[in-house]
């Protein structure tokens, strides 16, 4: 995650429920990696000599640290990622901008 996407709504309580959901199922989560570190070598060589079973990656990363954590075997999936070689769990942006829209035109808006 960007310094950005750590302040930002959206990401932050994404964030958040994937640690509460992982405190509640007794499932070790290491929190959060900008993509500024995790793209230096050495920081990267780190991250992935940890005993890592999977990765949740939040906005873009880019595909060469996608690669190394692939060809590590390590499972991982995407938030909102850039990445098409990945699984993602994306939202309709379109579809809800014409939700929103149609809110406050139901509103007088």
């Amino acid at each position: 995650m960007t310094v950005e996407h750590t302040k930002d709504s959206y990401f932050s309580s994404i964030a958040n429920s994937i640690q509460n959901f992982c405190q509640q199922n007794n499932v070790d989560f290491e929190l959060l990696q900008s993509q500024f570190d995790i793209e230096n070598p050495v920081l990267l060589k780190n991250f992935l000599s940890a005993n890592l079973s999977g990765v949740i990656v939040m906005g873009y990363i880019a595909p060469s640290v996608i690669d190394c954590i692939l060809e590590k075997g390590i499972s991982i999936v995407g938030i909102d990622s850039s990445s098409d070689k990945i699984d993602n769990v994306r939202y309709n942006r379109y579809q809800a901008g014409c939700y929103a829209m149609q809110y406050l035109l139901d509103k007088y808006h």
